[in-house]
């Protein structure tokens, strides 16, 4: 979502690299005896209380100690049990799931969240949902990617331009226009 949401001062979303388990001890992923929890704690002073509490870190903890402790604790657990402990607590924690798994989701297919289509060529590929329903706008299918240009002329109708200043700048190479993205499977990524 940070790509989707603007404003201004907005604090650059957190980068990592290809190990990255998160910004912090209390917003990351954590390995399992089964796989990985993601844990993803909004109020970092009250799930620190809480992890204090139970005997997880100390009030002066600092943060690779504290993903140390936690990472320990986690680790003994399944990833079910482990995201149950801490949702006990008031810490907010889902087991991780393969994309197989989340694409398989009842909830999220009603929610139309991604969609099968085939690939030009043969083949098939998932690709995203709407990220928002709204009364008046109530989703349907797939949205496709538009091409490169392929709305070049009615969006610079829509801006005022005439038909006439629109061929021009196509001439002089300033614009560009051009059809429908063409659905290809990509290299698969890892």
């Amino acid at each position: 979502m940070d790509d989707l949401v603007r404003f201004e001062g907005r604090p650059a979303p957190p980068r990592g690299g290809r190990d990255y388990r998160g910004p912090h001890a209390l917003h990351r992923y954590y390995p399992t005896s089964d796989q990985w929890v993601c844990v993803d704690a909004g109020d970092d002073a009250s799930a620190l209380r809480a992890l204090v509490a139970v005997g997880v870190g100390h009030a002066d903890v600092d943060d690779d100690e504290l993903a140390d402790v936690l990472g320990q604790s986690l680790g003994e657990l399944d990833s079910v049990s482990a995201a149950g402990w801490l949702n006990e607590l008031g810490i907010a924690a889902v087991p991780a799931r393969r994309v197989t798994e989340v694409l398989q989701d009842p909830q999220l297919l009603l929610t139309e969240f991604s969609h099968i289509q085939a690939a030009d060529g043969g083949g098939f590929f998932s690709v995203p949902g709407r990220h928002a329903a709204f009364s008046r706008t109530p989703r349907f299918g797939p949205l496709r990617p538009p091409g490169i240009g392929q709305h070049t002329r009615e969006v610079l109708e829509a801006a005022g331009l005439t038909p006439d200043e629109i061929d021009a700048a196509l001439a002089d190479g300033l614009i560009t226009t051009g059809g429908v993205m063409p659905a290809r499977l990509t290299t698969a990524y890892r």
